[in-house]
């Protein structure tokens, strides 16, 4: 058997294999130097931000820790120009210096002639705000602010009114014997006059007065002046309730007089009186001026 030579590589075969194999392990490596060489920016501008967060979060924090301070400062200016402006005002305007509400809700001020009230508290002062002629009160108008040209108006509209109440109890006013108590057992001369109730007319009225007055004032003053003058208005404008309203009067021997009055649930006695229009209303009086005249009998007023 005849033996074959073994071809071996040449040497520049050699050196080509060998590059190639280095190539191909350098490239995994590049990419991979690549790749870290990326996460590193990355994780550098991650860093960059989080520094600029930190140095603005200094920043703020520095701001409002520096911010009481410089508060006090303005508000200490402030305070100051202000009590310098009230000064100059007090010179020029005297009230100015009452203005300003108080710091606390209810505080009393000996030099001030002035109070502050919260309007909720206004009903429940026992004053009525209208006068018998059903004219707004000037003090009433005044803790209210109305201005002069309300007041007429008001004033021209709710009188009218009154009249109309007026009229009306007048025609249908009765002498009766049936005295009230504090009367009915009075020897000398006496009398009572009953006014039958009226309810359509009653609600009528309340209705027409309450308009007048939003119309004139505004609903929240209205409803203000409405509650201040409820017993005022049973009494002046419409009653409230359905029962009559009855006035009895006795004459004492030294001239002087005794009254009872009930209307609905509210009953007023009064003795020893030396006019009856203290508590007779004046459209009523003329049917007790023989009772004045101490006669004993009574008489219808003249239309």
């Amino acid at each position: 058997m005849r033996r074959l030579p073994f071809p071996f590589p040449s040497r520049q075969t050699i050196l080509v294999v060998i590059a190639a194999c280095g190539i191909a392990l350098a490239i995994p490596r590049e990419i991979r130097l690549r790749q870290t060489r990326t996460e590193l920016a990355a994780i550098g501008r991650r860093r960059a931000d989080l520094d600029a967060a930190v140095v603005a979060a200094e920043a703020e924090i520095r701001r409002w820790r520096d911010q009481p301070e410089g508060d006090r400062a303005a508000r200490s200016r402030n305070l100051a120009e202000g009590r310098a402006l009230e000064k100059q005002l007090a010179v020029i305007d005297p009230e100015s210096r009452w203005a300003t509400p108080p710091l606390a809700e209810r505080e009393w001020d000996p030099k001030s002639p002035y109070v502050w009230l919260r309007k909720d508290l206004l009903p429940s002062f026992p004053m009525s705000p209208f006068d018998d002629h059903g004219h707004l009160r000037p003090e009433v108008a005044a803790v209210l602010t109305v201005d002069p040209a309300q007041v007429r108006a008001l004033d021209a509209a709710v009188g009218r009114m009154v009249a109309e109440n007026g009229r009306r109890e007048v025609a249908r006013a009765r002498t009766t014997d049936e005295h009230l108590p504090g009367v009915v057992q009075h020897g000398g001369p006496k009398m009572t006059l009953r006014i039958d109730p009226d309810p359509g007319e009653d609600a009528r009225m309340r209705q027409e007065f309450l308009a007048t007055l939003q119309g004139t004032l505004g609903p929240q003053r209205a409803a203000l002046l409405e509650q201040t003058a409820g017993s005022w208005l049973d009494s002046k404008i419409a009653a409230s309730g359905d029962g009559p309203k009855t006035f009895s009067a006795g004459r004492n021997p030294d001239g002087s007089f005794n009254v009872s009055i009930q209307s609905g649930t509210m009953s007023i006695g009064a003795g020893g009186i030396r006019s009856l229009g203290q508590h007779i209303p004046r459209h009523l009086l003329p049917f007790f001026s023989a009772l004045e005249d101490a006669t004993g009998n009574s008489g219808q007023p003249a239309p």
